[in-house]
Order: C-alpha cells, then sequence, then structure tokens
C-alpha cells in the first residue's frame, strides 16, 4: 500500500516547510490534501514543499499543489518545491507544473530572498499565475 508521511519545520509565521516521503498519488490524495491545508490552518504564508524522499506523484498530486497554491496567493502567501528528485520532477513538468509553481534548489534560497523572488518571477511573466521557465531553477530538470 502507497504511504505518504511528512514533518514540519520552521515556524507558520515566517517560512513553514513540509518535508514529504512516499508517494502522493490516489490513494494517499486525502492525507496531502489534509497536510496542506494544516499548513494553510496554521497560519504560514510562506510555504515550501520538500520533495527529496518523494518516491512518486500523478496529476492528482498535482491538482492539490495548484489548488494550496491558488489558496496560498488568495491569502498574499508563496508556495515553493524544493529538492525534487529526476524521475518525480521529470512527471511534474511533463503534467505542466513547472510553469505554474516555482521549483527551487533549497530552501535557503527561498528563505533569503523570499517572496520577493517569488513577485520577481511574476513580474517577469506579465502573468502572475505563469512564471517563465527561464526563472525557475528546478532541483533536478
Amino acid at each position: 500500500m502507497a504511504r505518504l508521511a511528512y514533518r514540519l519545520r520552521g515556524r507558520p509565521e515566517d517560512v513553514l516547510t513540509i518535508e514529504l516521503s512516499g508517494f502522493i498519488n490516489a490513494a494517499t490524495l486525502a492525507h496531502f490534501e489534509e497536510i496542506l491545508r494544516d499548513a494553510a490552518a496554521r497560519g504560514a504564508r510562506r510555504v515550501v514543499l520538500d520533495f527529496y524522499n518523494v518516491n512518486y506523484i500523478n496529476s492528482t498530486g498535482i491538482g492539490a499543489i495548484l489548488a494550496a497554491q491558488d489558496d496560498f496567493r488568495a491569502r498574499s502567501g508563496s508556495l515553493v518545491i524544493i529538492r525534487v528528485p529526476q524521475e518525480v520532477g521529470l512527471t511534474m513538468h511533463l503534467l505542466g507544473l513547472t510553469k505554474f509553481v516555482p521549483f527551487l534548489k533549497s530552501s535557503g534560497e527561498f528563505e533569503s530572498t523570499g517572496d520577493g523572488y517569488i513577485a520577481r518571477i511574476r513580474s517577469r511573466a506579465g502573468d502572475p499565475a505563469k512564471p517563465n521557465d527561464d526563472d525557475l531553477e528546478p532541483s533536478t530538470l
């Protein structure tokens, strides 16, 4: 049976990192959505999804990430993804996620530039929902 585990690092009032491990698919979707809702309920505005130990994601997980990103943006927040394994990153790229959600090499990159980084991506793209691929720095894509 597919499993999804997580650990929270950081503080919701600053940057909250969600370290994920396992599989994100139809079997774990409700749990993944609950994790994302919990981050929002804690008041987090700046959320980092650490995918270092994620083995698999499918379109249901991509949809959950896009919905969470919309939620954080509506509250003037931001969501980024870091440390994506190559196989998982390829799926994310083929499903178009890299056009909508910033991918960074590390949480330190986001913490040092924060919302300014996200604002720069959005302003260059012209459309706040569609950053330029050149501005994204996927960890392994």
